[in-house]
């Protein structure tokens, strides 16, 4: 069985609420799907982690991207404080990080709970592979990059960075948005409520568009 993350939305009722958008838009509708599309491939990457809903909030409570990078490398240093030990090099008793780091992974790629004595390895060793590791927080929300490239979004260079596997099958027709995601990161599939998120990420932008319709239509919108 495949350990990729794939995800087919039900679009059905956000459908719906761009039929009713295109004839009320100066836009055509290509316009409107390319653009729906960008903007809910951007809220698939905000939710993803190191994004958390809710927070990674700046002081204006808008989302923060750089929020969210920090705390995935304060998340990095935290497990490795826990599973390490820097020494002097004398003192060192272990060398190989990479393998200690991998045995103590779970599927999510956190260090396990209850690793008994930390590892004491040297200081130099130590620092080196910290900043290997928190260069690589962002590979899992690139797993959608190929998605963001179809519609012209960039995501933030912590995140475009990285070369991860995925694909995107986006169908537009006449009036309507078909789209299917897959991020093939090996432990994608490992990250509790990573579907759900995305799940939230389609709502998301289903209520956005809906509050736009509401706006320009007031009561004769036939959404209440």
């Amino acid at each position: 069985m495949s350990d990729d993350l794939q995800i087919e939305f039900d679009t059905r009722r956000f459908n719906h609420a761009l039929s009713v958008w295109f004839a009320k838009s100066k836009k055509t509708n290509q316009e409107i799907l390319e653009q729906q599309a960008k903007l809910f491939v951007k809220e698939v990457v905000q939710m993803t982690p190191p994004h958390k809903p809710g927070k990674n909030t700046n002081a204006s409570g808008n989302h923060s991207t750089k929020l969210a990078q920090k705390a995935g490398e304060g998340s990095v240093e935290s497990d490795l404080n826990r599973l390490f030990f820097p020494v002097k090099k004398s003192e060192a008793q272990y060398s190989n990080l990479i393998s200690i780091h991998n045995q103590h992974r779970n599927p999510r790629g956190r260090v396990k709970k209850g690793i008994g004595k930390k590892h004491k390895v040297w200081k130099t060793d130590f620092t080196r592979y910290l900043k290997s590791q928190k260069d690589q927080v962002g590979r899992l929300a690139a797993g959608w990059n190929e998605a963001a490239r179809k519609f012209g979004w960039n995501p933030p260079v912590w995140i475009s960075r990285h070369n991860s596997p995925g694909s995107a099958k986006v169908s537009i027709s006449d009036d309507s948005l078909k789209v299917e995601m897959t991020n093939a990161v090996s432990y994608a599939s490992g990250q509790k409520g990573l579907e759900s998120r995305m799940r939230r990420a389609l709502k998301a932008k289903e209520r956005d568009l809906i509050k736009q319709i509401k706006h320009r239509m007031g009561e004769d919108s036939p959404f209440r």
